[in-house]
């Protein structure tokens, strides 16, 4: 968030090709947070760099996105390519989720998540933290 709005003015400053330069900026600087999270310890200011890249790295290119549609949509049909760029990243979305879901369930069915002290709350049909929990397909 924070990110967004310096993102989006610079994207007006430098012209028409300002949308595609914070585009590359974000996607280097999202790269930059991956590689960082990989070489990352346990250690939690080393930690906090890869996510503060990351956040920033979305506002990037968030902002650039719909700078680009705005700058290349012709007057027109503006409407229609926002709604469109809003239905490819729920689509993106969508199918993120569904992998992900697909791939622990297909590639680790005897997969568990402990969660940290600390984390999680106590009540119904909620786990205490700290305790086990069990892929449900594992148990079948």
């Amino acid at each position: 968030m924070l990110a967004s709005l310096p993102a989006g003015r610079a994207a007006d400053r430098l012209g028409s090709n300002g949308p595609a330069k914070v585009l590359t900026a974000g996607v280097a600087l999202s790269a930059a947070a991956c590689a960082g999270f990989a070489a990352s310890t346990s250690n939690l200011v080393f930690l906090a760099l890869p996510f503060a890249a990351a956040g920033v790295a979305i506002g990037l290119t968030e902002s650039a996105e719909n700078s680009a549609v705005a700058v290349l949509a012709p007057a027109h049909l503006r409407g229609s390519a926002f709604g469109l760029l809003a239905t490819v990243q729920a689509a993106g979305n969508l199918a993120r989720k569904r992998r992900r879901r697909g791939a622990v369930d297909r590639d680790l069915p005897g997969c568990s998540l402990h969660l940290p002290r600390g984390l999680g709350r106590a009540g119904p049909g909620r786990p205490r933290a700290g305790r086990q929990i069990v892929n449900p397909r594992a148990l079948q």
